[in-house]
């Protein structure tokens, strides 16, 4: 944060260097590397229990959801989508896919 403000007061911009270009390459690496491992755990509490999602299984969906945001929806990049979904894998499901192919998500 030190840096931000000295580029700020200075002038200069500041580019932070990120280890990934973009999602997609996030969860590639993710997928190649932690394989079977738990990305996410989500928990019901309503019925008391939870839904693990592996790294494979996270870019296997997310892959599929950009697919059918680039073809059935023909959604291009810069596009805004609208998600109107509750707190479940879904919603992080979207987020991620879209964010993938230079969407803009529109939470409701």
């Amino acid at each position: 944060m030190q840096d931000l403000d000295i580029c700020l007061k200075e002038g200069i911009s500041h580019k932070p260097s990120l280890p990934f270009e973009s999602i997609s390459e996030f969860l590639t690496h993710h997928a190649e590397k932690f394989g079977k491992k738990t990305a996410v755990t989500f928990m019901d509490v309503d019925q008391e229990s939870h839904q693990t999602i592996t790294y494979q299984d996270l870019l296997l969906k997310v892959q599929s959801l950009s697919y059918l945001f680039l073809t059935t929806y023909q959604l291009q990049p810069g596009d805004r989508i609208a998600l109107h979904l509750s707190n479940t894998p879904l919603l992080l499901l979207c987020h991620l896919a879209a964010w993938a192919n230079g969407l803009i998500t529109v939470p409701l």
